[in-house]
């Protein structure tokens, strides 16, 4: 099946050839047996739009219990909302009967579903009319009711039918809409564009694993900044990230070209990495706002930190990537000299930590880029003096000192607190790092007594 585009630039097209193997059995052996079969939903979305698609689904006129009847392995997945999953030559291919939806009471799922078999009303359903297609393999047939080719050559993230119904149903489809204008590339429908504005307070009720899904996704774009915007416009980031709108309009000083906000999300735009650096990159500033003075925002990476934490746990990350995004906010301010020592260049690698260097490197590139300023000139030569440091084995971690816990232990006796071990290892490492002479056995214990003795004396004084 071939779209021609009206501007004659490129042909968006799918066939059976696109369609794996094992789902064109599926489909064939649903309509031997009398059922209709379809491709639905995103694969026939990425296909037509020439991206490799991952996930191929089946729509079907069969009941879930003629879908077990026709295949030997079938797992009900969910087979109250009409979804049986089929294994076949080692794949699993969800497959859900047609149906038609009650009301959504909880703005996530309907009340109650009906299986039918027609597939234009089955595809009525859906959120976007380019998730509204369905395509038969076999008879290479496209079903496309409400124009999702025509929006997939215009570029447009339109809703199915009246959108304000859309968003009534499932409010996460809001924050969905802006998703796929981020990630596609895609321009939002302006009706679809007001339907959000509208409803946007309904994503309050929307659970916040939900939303952390979605973000996610929209984070994995090229340009997570078009998604974030769209929040802004619609007024769904005020619910969400109110804490980036904190930075909106507010200028910085000289060196920056751009706002708060727009340098967080130019940020973001520039990282390469993961979806939690990509994270770091919109918050590394967020802290500004709150502790400009004039054109100086002392202390904003601590500040920062501390938001990072209490967006990132209000949206229920892992607490691994709270702790990640949190540090590496905490530690994007340095500024790298050449005079810098050969200790000074250890304490910064135990400051950001060995398993964060890549992170903060790149999250620094990337403040540069959003900044617009010219690369830092210094960052190539404090990567080389860190890497240098760690391949010649100079730099140091408690692993790495002469003496251990037991050893200082054997110094202090069992009645004294075990944080008193912990503070002593550290002051010795410190110590090493800026001399790493001293890391030998009888030295560090001979020097271990008076760090005891001074932690103990602290303690007592608490």
């Amino acid at each position: 099946m071939r779209i021609n585009k009206s501007d004659g630039s490129h042909d968006m097209r799918i066939s059976a050839s696109d369609v794996p193997k094992a789902v064109i059995e599926v489909c064939a052996r649903l309509k031997s047996l009398g059922h209709s079969a379809y491709v639905v939903g995103g694969a026939v979305r990425d296909t037509l739009s020439g991206r490799e698609s991952i996930d191929w689904d089946v729509t079907t006129s069969a009941t879930p219990e003629q879908v077990r009847a026709a295949f030997d392995h079938t797992i009900p997945t969910g087979a109250r909302h009409g979804t049986v999953t089929v294994i076949l030559d080692d794949s699993k291919i969800e497959v859900t009967t047609m149906r038609a939806e009650g009301d959504y009471v909880d703005g996530r799922r309907p009340y109650s579903v009906c299986f039918i078999r027609d597939i234009e009303a089955d595809l009525a359903r859906r959120d976007f009319t380019i998730n509204a297609m369905a395509y038969d393999p076999i008879d290479d047939r496209l079903v496309d009711p409400f124009g999702g080719s025509a929006d997939l050559q215009s570029r447009i993230v339109r809703a199915v039918g009246n959108p304000e119904d859309r968003f009534r149903e499932d409010h996460l489809r809001m924050l969905r809409a802006v998703r796929f204008a981020s990630v596609l590339g895609f321009k939002v429908d302006p009706a679809t564009l007001d339907a959000i504005t509208r409803c946007s307070t309904l994503i309050k009720r929307v659970s916040a694993e939900r939303i952390r899904d979605e973000l996610d996704k929209l984070m994995e774009s090229t340009k997570p900044s078009v998604g974030i915007e769209l929040m802004r416009i619609t007024g769904l980031l005020e619910h969400i990230l109110p804490e980036l709108l904190e930075g909106y309009g507010v200028e910085q000083n000289r060196y920056h070209e751009y706002t708060i906000y727009e340098h967080n999300l130019r940020t973001a735009d520039e990282v390469s990495g993961d979806t939690a650096l990509r994270l770091a990159g919109l918050l590394h500033d967020v802290g500004k706002a709150r502790v400009k003075q004039g054109e100086h925002f002392y202390g904003h990476e601590r500040v920062g930190g501390q938001i990072a934490r209490q967006v990132l746990s209000r949206l229920k990350y892992p607490r691994r990537v709270v702790d990640r995004v949190a540090h590496l906010v905490e530690q994007h301010m340095f500024r790298y000299e050449p005079k810098w020592t050969d200790a000074a260049v250890r304490r910064f690698v135990k400051r950001v930590g060995v398993e964060h260097l890549n992170d903060i490197f790149e999250l620094r590139r990337a403040d540069r880029e959003g900044s617009n300023r010219e690369p830092d000139a210094g960052l190539g030569e404090l990567r080389r003096r860190v890497n240098e440091i760690l391949s010649t084995g100079a730099f140091l971690t408690l692993r790495d000192l002469a003496i251990d816990g037991n050893d200082v232990e054997a110094l202090i006796g069992p009645d004294v607190p075990r944080r008193v071990i912990g503070l002593t290892l550290a002051q010795l490492l410190d110590e090493v790092i800026e001399d790493p002479s001293l890391n030998d056995r009888e030295k560090l214990m001979k020097r271990a007594k008076d760090v005891v003795a001074y932690h103990i004396d602290e303690l007592q004084h608490l």
